[in-house]
């Protein structure tokens, strides 16, 4: 357990003090009620919108990705062009989609908040889900374990998380586990070219 907290205090950035957040969100949980329910979290690009085709027919999108990228749709051809042109009455596979519940699952996605909650809300079948976003892929543990101790409220019979870069998920379930008491169910997705998964793997 203590090089899960090791890795967590580097992480929070809060040196000494992890083990005691980790002794607040063990109370926290004691107090939580316990329901028969799996909560799905699930990342966006990649996984539930494939952006393969659109850096196949745009050279300036492939060319211009991560800080560049967004830099260069938030103020040189602004974002609601980008949305319009790229994502606005696109069709994707409703595979993970259809099982979303707005009332509890949520899509814990990567970068800008502004960008990626316009793409999100492009869809309407996505818009209503919860929607949380982080600046590295790597705090998508912390983020989990906050919204459901304190968002959610309750302890789910199961999670499943959807990633098509689930490392980070697979070296906590351990940790994930234990502190929920609850299984964490990890499933390898990636999506390219909006007509089906490539991969779908549990791991």
């Amino acid at each position: 357990m203590q090089k899960y907290l090791n890795t967590l205090q580097e992480e929070l950035h809060v040196p000494d003090t992890i083990g005691w957040v980790y002794r607040y969100w063990q109370r926290c949980i004691s107090e939580l009620e316990r329901k028969d329910i799996n909560v799905n979290i699930c990342d966006y690009d990649a996984t539930l919108f494939g952006r393969q085709q659109q850096l196949e027919e745009s050279e300036w999108l492939a060319e211009n990705r991560w800080d560049k990228g967004v830099q260069y749709y938030m103020n040189v051809i602004w974002l609601t062009k980008f949305i319009d042109t790229y994502f606005t009455g696109t069709s994707v596979p409703d595979d993970i989609i259809k099982n979303l519940n707005p009332e509890y699952d949520l899509i814990l996605s990567m970068w800008l908040w502004e960008a990626q909650h316009a793409k999100i809300n492009a869809n309407p079948q996505l818009k209503n889900i919860k929607q949380k976003f982080i600046i590295r892929h790597e705090k998508k543990v912390l983020e989990m374990i906050r919204y459901i101790i304190f968002d959610l409220k309750f302890i789910p019979k199961s999670i499943t998380v959807y990633e098509d870069r689930p490392e980070i998920f697979v070296e906590f379930r351990e940790f994930i586990e234990d502190l929920f008491g609850c299984e964490l169910k990890i499933v390898k997705v990636l999506l390219k070219d909006n007509k089906k998964y490539d991969i779908w793997e549990e791991v």
